[in-house]
């Protein structure tokens, strides 16, 4: 897949000129490619054009001078993980689904309840490789995937190598959210930004690799604000559900006011996250709410060019619900959202994290924006 070829074209010049960093930070969604760039970066370092032998190994994942490190949790036949543990999966899963995130992930080794984390017992394993010697007398790569993974232990330890790197060694780190790595890990780094695909990259991937219709595959695409993800949920109708309970939540949470019954909904519908018992998947959810806010923000700002998702299921009114959007509550809300994610990142009760914010919510939605009144013009 040809994609972000601007990016490829200024890494291929830096490579020339020998301006690679050992250490390569790739920040962005796993449906814009990051995973797919990283791919590429690893095949022009072990190999830069030597044959196509090694080409078509680094595309095979069989390269023995390519390595991975990539959340990892116990599942029900693998009680004590470690990264070779899942290497099956990690091919797979690549070859399956290169746009996925760690929710697709752990979901694709029989985990969705749990979360998976990069330990400190990894970053031994990655010591352990990255210390043998080249086994084709180039480049070592080491990529790792979902960088935020890492707990502190692996963070720390792997810290220590990107200061004293091997020789002829290169990390390749990929992250969504870069806020959450140690900042001294930043800084070892060269950032590149990847950014989100256009609609015709979009339309292109739903066409070549999922034999979506041309019609169909632009329409999506129109709609899938550059990410992959979203384009394969709406092709799947993964968003459905989503979309069902923003709407639930939103409607109890403008109920509340006259209405005691509301609450009651609103402990529904806590429950019913709770029920998931997938943090990973509640997390997407709330990134989802997030981005729901933020596009009503827009519209009620009369910006409506900017606005990529609308919300129209149930006989839901989304002009009228954006009027209720604004400056003066977009921040609490937004803020409110973060603060439940960072509790259920961290392991709290996820039953009361939702309920509180969904309980939050009725105040929040009944703030009205102040109104500004214009200067009188005095006369003459």
């Amino acid at each position: 897949m040809n994609l972000h070829e601007s990016i490829k074209s200024q890494f291929n010049n830096a490579l020339e000129k020998n301006k690679v960093s050992h250490a390569v930070l790739l920040q962005g969604k796993t449906g814009y490619g990051t995973l797919l760039m990283a791919h590429w970066l690893a095949k022009r370092l072990i190999c830069n054009n030597k044959n196509e032998s090694c080409e078509h190994k680094v595309d095979d994942f069989q390269h023995a001078d390519y390595h991975f490190c990539y959340p990892i949790t116990s599942t029900d036949s693998i009680k004590k993980p470690t990264t070779d543990s899942f290497r099956k999966d990690w091919v797979s899963f690549n070859k399956e689904n290169p746009f996925g995130n760690v929710y697709d992930w752990v979901s694709h080794i029989g985990a969705e309840k749990k979360q998976g984390i990069i330990n400190a017992d990894q970053a031994l394993e990655v010591m352990q490789k990255l210390n043998l010697r080249s086994y084709e007398g180039g480049n070592k790569v080491m990529l790792i995937w979902n960088a935020e993974s890492m707990n502190t232990s692996f963070a720390n330890k792997i810290l220590k190598i990107l200061e004293e790197p091997p020789k002829n060694t290169y990390f390749i780190l990929i992250s969504e959210n870069p806020e959450e790595l140690l900042t001294t890990i930043i800084s070892r780094c060269q950032r590149i930004q990847i950014p989100r695909l256009s609609n015709q990259e979009v339309a292109e991937v739903l066409k070549n690799r999922y034999s979506v219709e041309s019609e169909k595959a632009e329409y999506i695409a129109s709609e899938s604000e550059g990410d992959m993800n979203i384009a394969l949920e709406k092709l799947d109708s993964k968003t459905e559900e989503f979309e069902e309970l923003f709407i639930d939540w939103v409607r109890s949470a403008f109920m509340a006011k006259t209405k005691l019954s509301a609450l009651k909904n609103i402990y529904d519908w806590s429950i019913t996250i709770n029920e998931w018992k997938s943090r990973e998947k509640q997390k997407q959810f709330l990134e989802y709410c997030s981005n729901i806010f933020r596009q009503a923000l827009l519209q009620n700002y009369g910006t409506e060019n900017l606005v990529n998702k609308t919300l129209d299921s149930n006989g839901f009114k989304w002009n009228a619900f954006s009027k209720y959007i604004h400056g003066a509550n977009i921040a609490l809300i937004l803020e409110e959202i973060n603060t439940a994610a960072y509790h259920i990142e961290r392991n709290g009760n996820d039953k009361l994290i939702f309920l509180d914010l969904g309980i939050k919510m009725t105040r929040h939605l009944h703030t009205y924006e102040p109104k500004i009144e214009k200067e009188e013009k005095q006369p003459n």
